[in-house]
């Protein structure tokens, strides 16, 4: 799963916003899957 606070520290050490590009594809990927993933679970 993706972290919000971990991101901040991340960023924080990084001193760039270049981290939280993987985090947004990252995010919105697990989100898709998961919704996809219940609804086969549920399904069979």
């Amino acid at each position: 799963m993706t972290s919000g606070a971990s991101l901040s520290v991340v960023t924080k050490a990084a001193n760039s916003s270049i981290p939280s590009l993987g985090y947004t594809g990252a995010y919105a990927f697990a989100n898709v899957l998961l919704t996809i993933a219940g609804s086969i679970i549920l399904f069979f």
